[in-house]
């Protein structure tokens, strides 16, 4: 059967919880409400996802979460002029480690994956052990899906070796050439799978519009509006697909 791949952070999984801990910890520091908590993680998270790819092509990779941890104290005081206690800074990441939120449709959607007896990917920047904890308290059976962690390799999506290391590893496992799919709500992330030939769905509820003028007019082969919207949709596009086997 053909393989479906997922992004972890920011697809599969909400930061609620984090930012209600952010909130918890500067109400009384400068934040404001519950938005100013959200628009202070975004920025915290996104400066960071860029420094993470930075060091990783430098040749410096570091895992996301030690990043994470590195840049908290940058993005408070730009934005709120205090230097975070370390105590502080352990909540945060305690928080972030083990207290993500499902999101909407995720379990249902790898779930009627792995029913259609599909081969089902997770690539995680997250700590591995902590991504296979998250899947346990939702019910999901790690024997029945694979992994991919950039930190066992050491090197940052999208870079092409993550999502070319996916379909070897299933090419041995399965001892079948079939066609892979690539799940995300980051336009950057599908562009890294595309490049080694996967198939692409973009999740629109993030970023809403596809940047296709940054990748050379290049668009995605599916979108949906949720992942359930998503994995039926690779579903349905697979089945109209002819396909040809050598016996």
């Amino acid at each position: 059967m053909p393989t479906i791949v997922f992004d972890f952070l920011g697809t599969l999984v909400r930061f609620d919880a984090v930012i209600t801990t952010i909130e918890t910890i500067w109400q009384q520091k400068g934040l404001e409400d519950h938005e100013a908590a959200k628009a202070l993680f975004e920025d915290w998270y996104r400066s960071s996802l860029m420094d993470y790819v930075a060091a990783s092509h430098s040749g410096l990779y570091q895992p996301f979460l030690k990043v994470l941890r590195g840049t908290l104290a940058r993005t408070l005081y730009r934005r709120l002029a205090i230097v975070p206690s370390e105590d502080h800074v352990e909540q945060v990441m305690w928080a972030f480690r083990h207290r993500l939120d499902a999101a909407t449709e995720a379990l249902e959607a790898l779930l009627l994956a792995l029913d259609e007896g599909w081969a089902v990917w997770i690539i995680t920047l997250a700590d591995q052990d902590d991504t296979w904890e998250f899947l346990k308290q939702q019910g999901i059976d790690g024997s029945l899906l694979w992994m991919m962690s950039c930190d066992e390799y050491k090197v940052a999506t999208p870079h092409p070796k993550i999502y070319a290391q996916v379909m070897r590893l299933t090419v041995r496992h399965t001892q079948k050439i079939e066609n892979f799919y690539m799940v995300s709500s980051h336009a950057w992330e599908l562009e890294g799978a595309k490049n080694v030939s996967m198939r692409t769905v973009f999740l629109t509820h993030q970023e809403l519009i596809y940047p296709s003028q940054v990748y050379n007019d290049k668009n995605p082969d599916l979108q949906g509006d949720s992942l359930m919207d998503c994995v039926k949709k690779v579903l349905s596009f697979e089945r109209s697909l002819n396909h040809y086997y050598l016996l």
